[in-house]
């Protein structure tokens, strides 16, 4: 029975380990038993002397979640030793904040094994790393304070390749990550806004009774001089996104 050797490599610091003095032999294995949080085996290959058919060979080790062959170690001397390379990846993944309103909310979100994110509009997350494939989930929370917000969608795609890999109408979408990718998560609101009636009558103490057209709650408001209406929240009928569905015409007479 062959003595089992083992070895450490970091990247990027140390990312080579040589063994001498090894046991010649035809059926080697080599196996990756510990790796880092956030990582996965992609592939092992190496490079060996074949001295049955007196050439160089490449062995597929591991591929596609499977360990497939052995490898050579040939007696005697060679210039060129028999060489082994061990192909990991990662995945990561970010969250966006687009939108138009109050640049200063904070929106809250909370990602599957990670801290909560807390960011405002037009702001970035760091990168969070995960086990290429894992499935993570993405949840929004509006600000709690100021103008209501609408939750127009979220959409997630894949940095390298432009695709989109999950998407969804709310705040909250199911994405899996992808091996040697970002994966970037960006969710856009649009937020509501408010309208209300002021009266000026100057050298008059009457009050004028003023009615709203299309504005939610809103019906008559009975006004004297230097006097103004409560605000009414309403949907913005102008510089609006996609997606959002403008308010209708708001008027008072």
């Amino acid at each position: 029975t062959m003595a089992t050797i083992t070895g450490t490599l970091t990247i990027p610091g140390d990312p080579i380990d040589r063994w001498d003095n090894v046991v010649a032999a035809p059926n080697y294995r080599l196996q990756e038993t510990v790796l880092p949080p956030g990582w996965a085996l992609n592939r092992i290959t190496c490079d060996y002397y074949d001295t049955f058919a007196q050439g160089w060979k490449t062995a597929i080790v591991y591929e596609n979640g499977k360990y497939l062959e052995g490898f050579e170690l040939p007696s005697g001397t060679l210039a060129d030793p028999t060489s082994c390379t061990i192909v990991n990846e990662t995945s990561t993944l970010r969250i966006a904040k687009a939108g138009l309103g109050d640049g200063a909310a904070d929106f809250t979100f909370t990602v599957t094994d990670q801290p909560d994110q807390i960011l405002s509009l037009g702001e970035t997350s760091g990168y969070m790393q995960f086990t290429p494939g894992t499935t993570v989930s993405l949840a929004e929370t509006l600000p709690a304070t100021g103008l209501p917000w609408e939750q127009l969608g979220v959409s997630c795609v894949n940095d390298a390749t432009g695709a989109v890999v999950a998407d969804g109408p709310a705040g909250t979408v199911d994405v899996t990550t992808v091996g040697g990718a970002n994966v970037t998560c960006t969710f856009t609101n649009q937020q509501q806004a408010q309208i209300r009636v002021a009266k000026v009558a100057d050298g008059s103490t009457d009050s004028f009774d003023f009615t709203w057209t299309g504005v939610p709650g809103a019906t008559t408001d009975s006004l004297a001089h230097n006097e103004t209406s409560e605000w009414y929240t309403v949907a913005p009928n102008a510089r609006t996104l996609p997606g959002y569905t403008p308010g209708g015409a708001y008027s008072v007479a």
